[in-house]
Formats: C-alpha cells, sequence, structure tokens
C-alpha cells in the first residue's frame, strides 16, 4: 500500500513539475475556431465574421489584407485556400459599412499583389461600387485603377470592373461585355475576363450571384457568340476554370483571379 501511495505521489510531483516548467500546449492555427467546422457554409459564415472583425479592428484594409494573407497561408487550413471568395463577401461588407466611394478606392485597396485574400478583397470593395461604376459603364472607376503601383494591382482592378458590370446589370452578359469594349483596347480585355468570371460564378449561383436569364452552359457557343474575345480571353480563363482555378478543392471553396494576360497568375 505504502509502495502504492508512493507511485501516485511521484506521479502528481512530475506532473506537476511540467505544469510549472512552463511548456506551452500546442499552438492553434488563426482562426481555429472556423476550421472545426465541418459544414463548409457554416465555416464560410464563421470566417466572415472574423475577417470582417479583423479588418474593422486595424482600422487600415491596406495594410492590414497583407497581413491576413500571411497568416492564412501560415495557418496550414483550408483558409488561404478559400479566402479569395470570402473576401468578395467581406469586402463586399465593409465597403457598405464604410459607405465607400470611387474616389476612395485606392486609399483602402490592399496593398499587396497576393492573389489570395487581398485580391479577393479588393474586388469586393470594386463590386459593391457597381452602381457607382455602372453610370459610366466603367470609365469613373480607370483612373483609380490606372494610379495603382504594380501591374498586378492594376489588373486586378479592371477584372473586377468586369464583376461589377455584371452584377450591376444584372448578369447580363452581353451589356457588361459591351461596357468593357467601350474602355478602350488597354482595358476592354481585363475588363471582359471578370465579366466571364462573374458569368461562371452565377452559373452555380455562388457568391450572392442572380442565376442569368437564358443561360449559355456551352462554352463553345460562347466562343462563337464573342469571337473577338476568343484568344485572349476565353480560351485563357477556361483553361484555369478546367485547370481547377475555380473549384470545390478539399470540401473548400477555392478561387482565385486569373493574372494579367501574358503575365504570372
Amino acid at each position: 500500500m505504502r509502495i502504492a501511495a508512493g507511485l501516485v505521489l511521484a506521479a502528481l510531483v512530475c506532473v506537476s513539475a511540467g505544469w510549472s516548467s512552463g511548456v506551452a500546449p500546442p499552438r492553434r492555427p488563426w482562426l481555429w475556431q472556423c476550421e472545426q467546422i465541418h459544414l463548409d457554409e457554416a465555416k464560410d459564415a464563421c470566417y466572415i465574421r472574423l475577417l470582417r472583425q479583423d479588418i474593422e479592428r486595424s482600422g487600415n484594409p491596406a495594410t492590414e489584407l497583407p497581413r491576413i494573407d500571411r497568416l492564412a497561408r501560415a495557418a496550414g487550413t483550408s483558409l488561404y485556400g478559400r479566402c479569395h471568395l470570402l473576401m468578395h463577401t467581406v469586402g463586399r461588407e465593409w465597403a457598405a459599412a464604410h459607405h465607400l466611394t470611387i474616389e476612395q478606392l485606392q486609399n483602402v485597396e490592399p496593398r499587396s499583389n497576393d492573389p489570395g485574400c487581398s485580391a479577393g478583397f479588393g474586388m469586393g470593395l470594386v463590386m459593391y461600387l457597381g452602381p457607382q461604376i455602372i453610370a459610366t459603364g466603367g470609365k469613373s472607376a480607370l483612373p483609380s485603377c490606372g494610379r495603382l503601383p504594380t501591374q498586378y494591382r492594376r489588373y486586378t482592378c479592371v477584372h473586377s470592373l468586369g464583376h461589377a458590370l455584371m452584377r450591376g446589370y444584372h448578369e447580363t452578359l452581353f451589356l457588361a461585355v459591351g461596357a468593357c469594349s467601350k474602355l478602350g483596347a488597354r482595358f476592354a480585355p481585363d475588363c471582359a475576363q471578370g465579366a466571364f468570371h462573374d458569368y461562371w460564378i452565377a452559373l452555380r449561383g455562388a457568391d450572392e450571384t442572380t442565376s442569368p436569364v437564358h443561360a449559355v452552359r456551352s462554352a463553345r457557343a460562347l466562343c462563337v457568340t464573342y469571337p473577338a474575345l476568343r484568344g485572349g480571353v476565353l480560351v485563357p480563363l477556361l483553361h484555369r476554370a478546367r485547370a481547377g482555378a475555380e473549384h470545390l478543392h478539399g470540401g473548400g471553396r477555392r478561387a482565385h483571379v486569373p493574372g494579367p494576360r501574358g503575365g504570372p497568375a
């Protein structure tokens, strides 16, 4: 009996020593609360809420989004893979809460070339501005896009105009593409690529889109309808879609903006 009691006491001393040695428990990944939710819609809602809270606390999306990209990559969870699409919603919500205007866009655009969280948030901002942008067919936003300091950020901004025009025209592809075509040779293809990208998203009703009326689901038919855009816009976008640039991946939604024409994604 004394031997057993002694063993118990020794075990307690060892455990106590371990607790008092300062050994930290394993670190949980960033936003782990959301990652352990198994239902995708609930997981997305959790991430959207916490990401929005983080940005609001920072007071400066332009500098906070690059930090979020780094944290999401380092987390080792599904967050970074789904962050671009999640940030569409976060960006729209943030812009609505702060009554964003076209004139303010350049000040809050994320200062990053990252195609994940930063690019998604920037697109969400421009999507929110759709009603302001549609009055000029996108031309009112071009100065803000053109003043961004890197090719990728300028591309992302113009690509976002295509998304915004599609939302403004209630997913009517020919109206959005027509507006893009009037932006000039420098901007029209990237804008049109954004419009077609939003069209693919709308076909499955994702990202708060409305389903297109008389939807055309054949890529071949779209190429025939828009022959001028086939080589520089449609074919690269379709290749990326087939390669899985936007798909259900590992139980989580994943979407990335295609890269600039002729440049890296």
